[in-house]
């Protein structure tokens, strides 16, 4: 028992801190917002050969990740005017949602969350993008301190002219979405809901995916481990060595960086890191938030 309050409390702590880092740490700038009424349908032809792209820019990627967020902080304010304008109107019309019972039809038992998102494709129409986002949820129960984790947790946000709607896919799989939905060169979108864009800091970045990985490390052991790079797999050799030696690990790594250096390759990029405990940290980045990670404090 005390080892799993310990647990707890250790991510717990984690948690605080990647919300930190998330929320005070980033660069906000305003990229030319629009807030003008051209959210028409003008052309509300189907996208004849829907092409799937993967994101590959990390401002739109963690941009996109803080309206999931926002959207969080509006279930948990039980906001039914402001919930029922950022949704998307296909969502509202499938769902037979009004503002009278949308909080009865959403979840809204978040108390203090995270949303992380992991991959991120899209779809560009003429006059619209499609973001396709796949991710998981962490919510702190304050009063019991239990963390809920929850994996595979699937959004689309469509975005045009700097505004945006979001449409929740609960359980359904992003691929049976793509068979499904009938993607518009033109969708109605609230042009009073806004956003801009977040420039996150290479260094913020960095810690960003040490705090992840501290994370896993007690919420989803195996994730965790299957993010280690082929040299650290080769030095715990087993998942059951590694889930033995995580509290030596959280006790050694500083999600603080002191300093790093990088190295561009065709398929990653590598980051040489020393935290602030000395430590040396190799990342290699596949492509925002897709890294694998080199630790041996065995």
């Amino acid at each position: 028992m005390k080892q799993n309050k310990k647990a707890v409390i250790v991510i717990i702590i984690v948690l605080m801190i990647f919300t930190i880092i998330v929320l005070l740490l980033t660069n906000n700038t305003n990229n030319n917002e629009n807030l003008n009424d051209n959210n028409i349908n003008s052309d509300n032809t189907s996208i004849a050969n829907i092409k799937i792209n993967t994101l590959e820019n990390d401002t739109i990627f963690f941009t996109l990740q803080r309206i999931i967020n926002d959207y969080y902080d509006i279930l948990k304010e039980n906001d039914a005017n402001k919930l029922y304008n950022i949704l998307a109107q296909n969502y509202i019309y499938n769902n037979n949602i009004n503002k009278n019972n949308i909080l009865n039809v959403l979840e809204n038992e978040y108390e203090d969350t995270s949303y992380i998102a992991k991959n991120i494709q899209y779809i560009e129409g003429e006059h619209i993008t499609y973001y396709l986002i796949n991710g998981y949820l962490l919510n702190q129960i304050i009063i019991t301190e239990e963390l809920q984790y929850e994996n595979n947790v699937n959004y689309m946000i469509i975005t045009k002219d700097n505004t945006y709607a979001i449409y929740p896919l609960h359980e359904i799989s992003i691929d049976e979405f793509l068979e499904e939905y009938d993607f518009k060169n033109n969708e109605f979108v609230n042009s009073t809901n806004t956003y801009t864009n977040i420039n996150i800091l290479e260094e913020n970045k960095l810690t960003t995916y040490i705090n992840e990985f501290l994370t896993l490390m007690f919420v989803d052991t195996n994730k965790a481990y299957n993010m280690l790079s082929d040299e650290s797999i080769n030095l715990y050799k087993t998942l059951d060595n590694f889930n033995q030696r995580l509290y030596n690990i959280y006790q050694s790594i500083s999600p603080v960086v002191f300093s790093y250096s990088t190295t561009e390759t065709d398929e990653y990029t590598e980051y040489n890191i020393i935290d602030n405990n000395s430590n040396r940290i190799t990342i290699y980045e596949y492509n925002t938030m897709n890294y694998r990670i080199n630790i041996d404090f065995y």
